[in-house]
């Protein structure tokens, strides 16, 4: 009985083996901006395993100047990659679309301008979660609360309940 047991449990490893080596990699994770600055920028993005990216960054409203860059991610870096990109115009919206075989994930940004002290920079936190203080309305979310607030920056701080109601606070 054993041996029968063991048998389809080792059957059903190699099925499953061969299954998921003929899938085609994709981006598991991201791609998360980072380190947007006056000229450049950085995206962070992980795949189901190790292959080779394909990021196209573009400025909106224009059809030149688009940039591309591939990188590749390997099990060292736990199938994870940074894209980075330099020599950016200030204060200019760009557009990126991140692409690993047929998965394909996109996002945008501004780069930021020469200061900031003559634009105020609005701060959304959500917090730790206490139902007592839930003050939102019925049907609603803490991610349309976040949205409505048109916030520059979001921060998730502690045990912040993002899959349904939670408590956020603008700042500035």
């Amino acid at each position: 009985m054993i041996s029968r047991n063991l048998i389809f449990v080792l059957a059903t490893l190699c099925i499953f083996q061969l299954v998921s080596a003929n899938e085609t990699p994709s981006i598991s994770h991201g791609p998360m901006l980072g380190a947007v600055s006056e000229h450049g920028a950085r995206i962070w993005a992980r795949t189901t395993e190790p292959s080779e990216l394909t990021c196209t960054l573009a400025q909106v409203g224009t059809k030149s100047g688009q940039l591309t860059q591939k990188v590749r991610t390997t099990l060292a870096l736990d199938n994870t990659c940074i894209i980075t990109f330099d020599k950016l115009k200030k204060e200019t919206e760009y557009k990126y679309v991140v692409r690993d075989g047929k998965s394909e994930r996109q996002g945008s940004f501004t780069t930021l301008g020469s200061s900031l002290t003559q634009k105020g920079i609005r701060i959304v936190y959500g917090y730790g979660y206490n139902h007592t203080e839930n003050k939102m309305k019925p049907g609603t979310s803490i991610f349309q609360e976040m949205t409505a607030s048109k916030a520059d920056l979001v921060l998730f701080l502690g045990d912040f309940p993002y899959t349904a109601r939670g408590a956020s606070r603008a700042i500035g």
